[in-house]
């Protein structure tokens, strides 16, 4: 026979239903406690997944820009392109207008 049969057993026995019960108030007062505190560790369970998901898809957009800025090229000046163009017009003849 198992320890918790032996328990049911002697509970049977010795304790009736009324006598369990005796203290109504205050086992209905730590039900209540204990059912408050399964409310808030499950909202503070569901704040904490919603934050974790807010988290990973702001470092998924910070990781997406800067691979994004990395494969784009610089923009050319236009200074550096007049410069250029002027340099590469130094050898050729003047045009006819």
């Amino acid at each position: 026979m198992s320890k918790n049969e032996i328990r049911l057993r002697r509970e049977k026995l010795t304790s009736q239903g009324s006598e369990r019960f005796r203290d109504f108030s205050v086992i209905k007062k730590r039900h209540e406690r204990e059912i408050r505190m399964k409310k808030i560790i499950r909202i503070f369970t569901i704040a904490a997944a919603i934050l974790v998901a807010i988290i990973l898809f702001l470092a998924m957009q910070i990781i997406l820009e800067l691979r994004s800025k990395k494969n784009v090229k610089e923009p050319v000046k236009k200074e550096s392109f007049e410069k250029r163009s002027t340099l590469d017009q130094v050898g050729k003849s003047p045009e006819k207008t």
